[in-house]
């Protein structure tokens, strides 16, 4: 790797630990101020589930190759954050595909990808996960996109399924 990539590496593992202990830092604030019987929080996972469902492989969302997979940095992340969420409080996962434009920048055509992500925070966790939501496009309501929900593997976690459309 050129030294002007490992810069560019090394910078964005700089921002990415810096993003982390911010949002840390702002659990630790939320934390102090409502006590965690009365909090929930959801963290919301867009552009890991992107990144995973298309393998880091669209460079106009994904202009470089960071180190490791997407599911590995997603589970990093998670281990990184999840902790900094009291206990007693509750922890929820929303996996999405985003909202450009009211569109998902990329139509999920499972579920296998939410399932794969939402089993690799389970195992990865010490702390319960206590709700997840996955995206359902409009369109979608045939058998073979809620397929991989056999997989899922839940546990006390509460599924969440579903999309809010915008109309105009």
């Amino acid at each position: 790797m050129c030294a002007h990539l490992r810069r560019i590496a090394r910078l964005l593992n700089d921002k990415a630990r810096a993003y982390e202990a911010a949002l840390v830092g702002e659990l630790a604030t939320i934390a102090a101020q409502i006590p965690a019987h009365d909090l929930a929080l959801q963290l919301d996972i867009c552009m890991e589930v992107l990144a995973v469902e298309v393998n880091d492989d669209v460079p106009a969302l994904f202009p470089w190759t960071p180190a490791g997979t997407a599911l590995e940095r997603y589970v990093r992340a998670l281990r990184g954050v999840a902790p900094a969420v009291p206990q007693g409080a509750w922890l929820g996962l929303h996996l999405c595909y985003g909202d450009l434009g009211h569109r998902h920048a990329v139509e999920p055509p499972s579920l296998t990808v939410a399932t794969r992500m939402f089993n690799a925070a389970r195992a990865a966790l010490t702390r319960p996960i206590d709700f997840v939501h996955m995206p359902v496009p409009r369109s979608r309501t045939d058998d073979a996109y809620f397929a991989p929900l056999a997989d899922l593997d839940l546990g006390a976690c509460k599924l969440y399924l579903g999309l809010v459309p915008h109309h105009r």
